[in-house]
């Protein structure tokens, strides 16, 4: 079994407390999660990407909605934290990385150089840290073939019809389809089971979530999904069953990028 890096210094370590910048609790249609048997999975939703014009940062908050603790960043976003038993890892501008130890203390930063890193990292089964990026002196990048197999692969469906490179298409022609990336009705959760051996994929499972047009993110943690409409600043946790456990509101200047839980 891996090591678990437990990092209960983070929010001592870290500025607590911002104005402006709450999470307003919505409870979901039972008063009382725990009645209901919904109960949220532990750890803390990590808000990454606030996208404001002043300094960029990282919110951390409880089950409750309570502030926990702040991580500020050079600029742009991070995407995700990436944790081993040197330190927790992640991106800090567009073409830089951190790694921060279980005291908060900054030990080492990356240069990308040449790549700019769009949106996404991940570590292989070698420990090695792998990066969705751009190479800025490149016209194009490689994008190497998929593992062969069955995998699941589940999304956030923003459920929005656009395309500047076919203009003239008809979106209309599926049904409930949206065309603004604030005002509309629903996206949707989506589970896909993916044969690449057989070229198909199915969808296993799907539910309505808050509409957001561009911005957002799903997590499957433990028997849970974390999910966040981000540009109306709303995120929550469901249960197994698909049913809304608690949901959150942050106040923001344009949306929130992504929200992640995690045992710090």
């Amino acid at each position: 079994m891996r090591k678990k890096t437990v990092f209960a210094g983070l929010a001592l370590a870290l500025a607590v407390g911002s104005a402006g910048c709450g999470a307003q609790e919505e409870q979901g249609q039972e008063s009382d999660g725990q009645e209901s048997g919904m109960t949220e999975e532990e750890g803390l939703y990590v808000v990454l990407g606030n996208d404001s014009d002043g300094l960029d940062f990282m919110y951390y908050y409880d089950n409750s909605g309570v502030l926990r603790g702040e991580v500020p960043i050079i600029g742009y976003r991070s995407h995700r934290l990436l944790f081993s038993e040197e330190g927790m890892y992640f991106s800090i501008s567009e073409m830089e990385m951190a790694r921060m130890d279980e005291l908060g203390q900054v030990t080492a930063v990356y240069d990308l150089g040449q790549y700019e890193l769009h949106h996404d990292y991940v570590f292989d089964d070698d420990g090695n840290i792998l990066l969705l990026a751009t190479d800025t002196e490149q016209d194009s990048v490689e994008d190497e073939s998929l593992p062969e197999g069955q995998y699941y692969l589940y999304m956030f469906n923003n459920n929005i019809g656009v395309s500047e490179t076919r203009p003239d298409f008809d979106w209309s022609i599926i049904d409930g389809i949206q065309s603004e990336a604030v005002d509309g009705t629903t996206s949707y959760y989506y589970k896909y089971l993916v044969d690449e051996t057989s070229g198909s994929y199915e969808l296993v499972e799907s539910f309505e979530l808050p509409y957001s047009g561009y911005v957002s993110s799903v997590q499957e943690i433990g028997d849970n999904v974390v999910a966040d409409s981000g540009m109306q600043g709303i995120w929550g946790e469901y249960d197994s069953e698909n049913d809304l456990i608690r949901s959150f509101t942050m106040e923001k200047e344009s949306f929130i990028y992504r929200v992640y839980k995690y045992e710090l």
